[in-house]
């Protein structure tokens, strides 16, 4: 039997999970400034995706945001990062 090989060409690829990343609907509730100081939270490795979510549902309950919707944005794992 042949033995496989990998090289840096050949990298795994996130799976795309939904139709519809359901982070994208903060950008409707916060205005541009905000957007940008949201995504260097998500860049923070140090800010946990629940504590994310906690401050960001407090300023806007209606997101009702989930800690795994955050982190899956963060993984790539959504469609909203094809």
């Amino acid at each position: 039997m042949e033995k496989l090989s990998l090289d840096n060409n050949d990298r795994p690829v996130p799976l795309c999970k939904g139709p519809i990343c359901q982070f994208t609907r903060v950008a409707n509730y916060f205005d541009d400034e905000a957007l940008k100081v949201i995504d260097t939270w998500l860049q923070d490795e140090s800010l946990s995706g629940a504590a994310i979510v906690r401050h960001l549902n407090a300023k806007a309950p209606e997101l009702d945001l989930k800690r795994d919707t955050v982190q899956r944005h963060r993984r790539g794992e959504c469609a909203c990062q094809k």
